[in-house]
């Protein structure tokens, strides 16, 4: 019997095409690595078991979370999941860190917790949620999401 790391097959999204070979050398065989946003994800639906977003989905502007947290799900199997960490606002409203407040690779988002929240359990069962880290702008937020059917 093996383990995740020898058994799993890891796909990794890189959004910026001048990292796309970086991140291929250093995974080597363990992953595929593609070109491509969260927001439109390359894939089939129901491919996978388990999608990880190590604090990605703050990198997406507010209007483009449902649509993303949608990709979420449309390409999980059933009953996947998806472990989500992502930064939360202190206050009652998003806080973003770019002067523009237009979408780059580097937009960074605080969502706030009502807003982020709703839209999980939109298209998720929220099973587990733990803050573990905090700034001062608010704080990273581990998300523990099971997908939740069409109805």
């Amino acid at each position: 019997m093996g383990n995740l790391q020898t058994l799993a097959k890891i796909d990794i999204l890189e959004i910026d095409p001048t990292k796309v070979a970086r991140a291929k050398q250093m995974m080597g065989v363990k992953a595929t690595v593609r070109l491509g946003s969260i927001c439109w994800m390359p894939y089939r639906d129901g491919v996978f078991d388990l999608i990880i977003d190590a604090s990605t989905l703050d990198h997406v502007p507010q209007e483009r979370l449902g649509q993303t947290l949608e990709e979420y799900r449309r390409v999980l199997k059933q009953n996947g999941y998806a472990a989500i960490m992502v930064w939360v606002s202190g206050g009652a409203t998003p806080h973003i860190t770019n002067h523009e407040q237009s979408w780059t690779p580097d937009y960074t988002c605080y969502f706030a917790e009502p807003v982020l929240r709703r839209a999980l359990e939109d298209k998720f069962i929220v099973e587990e949620q733990q803050q573990f880290y905090t700034d001062g702008k608010g704080h990273m937020d581990y998300f523990l999401c099971k997908k939740k059917e069409s109805e």
